[in-house]
């Protein structure tokens, strides 16, 4: 700071609003960098949110598709239980349905 105040000695006074400002370029710079490294972080969150969005509306369909399988399986086992309780209900008939007919008639 001390080479700043020399020169400040050397320079008229309507001048020195533009060495102050000079003061400042190299927080400019820093500011200009830690801006351009967040607005790098910035767009690779955002890349890494559209693609996990991407990847949970894929699992999303997957699940969809799953679940439609899974009712599906559902109504077809349940169609066949009752196809067979249907069957159970009616008695075979492997023999003459004659009532009147015996082992004796033969």
């Amino acid at each position: 700071m001390g080479t700043h105040r020399r020169l400040l000695r050397r320079i008229p006074p309507r001048s020195l609003h533009i060495v102050c400002h000079l003061d400042f370029v190299p927080e400019l710079r820093d500011v200009n960098a830690r801006y351009v490294e967040l607005r790098s972080v910035v767009q690779g969150m955002e890349s890494h949110i559209v693609h996990l969005t991407t990847r949970v509306q894929e699992e999303e369909h997957r699940a969809d598709i799953a679940e439609g399988r899974l009712i599906a399986l559902e109504e077809q086992f349940v169609s066949e239980a009752e196809e067979e309780e249907e069957e159970e209900e009616i008695p075979a008939h492997d023999v003459d349905s004659d009532a009147d007919s015996t082992i004796e008639d033969a």
